[in-house]
């Protein structure tokens, strides 16, 4: 054999061990092509659930999931939970509990139940034109190995909103009506022992075509601080 044999039988050898370098490099990586994350239905009103899945794991391995959005304020909401896949190679929130993450139990929803943020504010500000976004990402080993999105929305038009103050309008309370709502029975929406304006609970109420009036008795300006000695006639005003 002459030097040149030589030399192309030895290139061929080195070729043969990088491509085997790499399927052995790719077999370790622990994550596979074939990876989905499935996120339905893709939108969807903020009070419908939703069925999130992870399929073509590895069986047994850990999968962190998280869900990230921000909310009408600018505001970055997040969670986290980490999982065992199955002996299918599949995540799926709604039978398995995380087995660390803001939550115990199986869920199908706590990722999107459990956002918290390290800004101060009470609750997610949703829009009021069109949907939030909330992105969903699956990873390990600290590589995203699947990702995909969910539009979640109040409504698909925006309805009339109108505040009402105790010092111009007797009562702390929010009115909201649905787009092109016709004359009907219409919903008061009084608040329970967290005190406040309820208005979220108006918003979804107005999503499903009913008009609503919020109000607040107590934990509110020009209100009590406490739940204590609320005079009955503060709701003539907002009922009439």
């Amino acid at each position: 054999m002459g030097p040149a044999a030589r030399l192309r039988g030895r290139a061929r050898l080195l070729t043969l061990a990088l491509v085997s370098l790499l399927v052995a490099v790719g077999g370790c990586d622990g994550a596979s092509s074939d990876v989905r994350l499935v996120v339905s239905p893709a939108a969807t009103r903020m009070d419908e659930p939703v069925e999130l899945v992870v399929t073509g794991l590895a069986p047994g391995s850990a999968t962190e999931v998280s869900v990230r959005s921000v909310d009408a304020g600018g505001t970055v909401w997040t969670s986290s939970a980490t999982f065992a896949a199955d002996a299918s190679g599949r995540v799926d929130p709604s039978t398995m509990a995380p087995t660390s993450g803001g939550y115990a139990g199986a869920w199908a929803m706590g990722l999107f139940g459990l956002m918290t943020t390290s800004a101060p504010g009470p609750s997610y500000r949703w829009p009021t034109t069109g949907p939030a976004t909330f992105d969903v990402e699956a990873v390990q080993n600290g590589r995203t190995v699947a990702s995909t999105s969910v539009a979640r929305t109040f409504w698909t038009a925006p309805p009339k909103i109108t505040s009402f103050t105790r010092a111009a309008d007797g009562f702390v309370g929010t009115s909201v009506v649905p787009a092109g709502a016709q004359r009907g029975p219409a919903a008061l929406l009084l608040g329970g022992s967290e005190g406040g304006d309820p208005a979220i609970g108006a918003y979804l109420l107005a999503a499903r075509g009913i008009p609503t009036l919020s109000v607040a008795y107590f934990e509110a300006p020009g209100l009590p601080s406490a739940l204590r000695n609320i005079p009955l006639e503060y709701f003539d005003t907002p009922l009439r």
